[in-house]
């Protein structure tokens, strides 16, 4: 899954960060916030298909706590 390529990538490691040095606070705390949420859809993701086909939508209701929003970017991801 490209999804699951990329997202390593994007973590703020030293270098990035010096690269996002001029975004402003702001908006590397809400680069931060994105990067913590596409992690947080990875791994709701990779556990999703862990399950057999049935048992995915009773999984990401339990583990989304609520957060319907989150649960339909991973069903999306899952086809």
């Amino acid at each position: 899954n490209v999804l699951l390529k990329v997202l390593p990538k994007l973590r703020l490691n030293p270098k990035r960060r010096a690269a996002t040095a001029g975004l402003g606070k702001q908006r590397r705390r809400v680069l931060a916030m994105e990067l913590k949420r596409w992690g947080q859809l990875a791994r709701l993701h990779r556990a999703a298909l862990e399950r057999e086909e049935g048992q995915r939508a009773a999984f990401l209701q339990e583990a989304c706590a609520g957060d319907e929003e989150l649960r339909r970017e991973v069903e999306s991801l899952l086809g």
